[in-house]
């Protein structure tokens, strides 16, 4: 294996060990060592590849946001569709995200774990990120707007809204097991509020009214 690979590969792997005593000690009872014997590495290489415990939070936790962003979200915008159904598929990727990823997805859901000491250039780092794919969305709801498949809703109210509700949903689906849904039932949950963002219309059809 050339030395980049071996390199990443190792990277990977620590992120993985640490993804895990994170997730089960949070991240003031996480230890670097126990990270590093999970990961069957040195102290030494973890402190190479991260600096410290505050530099490996970081990488795991932007880790989880790329994999939402990039994997799931990101194809949305690449694809064809009208834009009702464009935002649909990033509603419904959003859940499966959520599904496929659980400890990834609490992580995101239960940052403030270290909100007292995370710095700043992180948080502008996961904002950007962010930012960037809210402003993809909002363009498609405008383009929703535009073709009357929007109506009576301002776009960016109607683009807030549903990053807010998308975030809650899957939060409480995580960190509440009384609130909880199986995954059926949250891309059925999903459907419905679209159609209730809609008008309970069937978008592109503008004077049709769903029985």
């Amino acid at each position: 294996m050339p030395p980049t690979s071996r390199s990443d590969a190792t990277r990977r792997h620590v992120l993985d060990a640490a993804e895990q005593q994170f997730l089960a000690h949070g991240y003031a009872g996480t230890r670097v060592e126990n990270v590093a014997a999970e990961a069957h590495v040195s102290v030494g290489t973890i402190y190479l590849h991260f600096q410290n415990k505050e530099g490996l939070y970081s990488a795991v936790l932007l880790r989880a946001q790329e994999v939402l962003l990039d994997e799931y979200l990101a194809p949305v915008f690449e694809g064809d569709g009208s834009p009702w159904e464009r935002i649909r598929a990033w509603c419904h990727a959003y859940v499966r995200f959520t599904v496929e990823h659980p400890g990834r997805a609490r992580l995101m859901a239960i940052v403030e774990w270290w909100e007292a000491a995370r710095p700043p250039e992180l948080d502008e780092q996961l904002r950007g990120r962010v930012r960037a794919r809210d402003a993809q969305l909002l363009e498609v709801f405008q383009h929703a707007a535009d073709m009357g498949e929007l109506e009576g809703v301002d776009p960016a109210s109607a683009n807030r809204f549903v990053w807010s509700a998308m975030y809650g949903i899957c939060a409480l689906n995580i960190r509440h097991a009384d609130l909880s849904l199986p995954p059926d039932a949250l891309h059925a949950l999903v459907d419905d509020g679209l159609r209730m963002l809609s008008g309970a219309r069937t978008p592109g059809e503008p004077d049709q009214i769903d029985a």
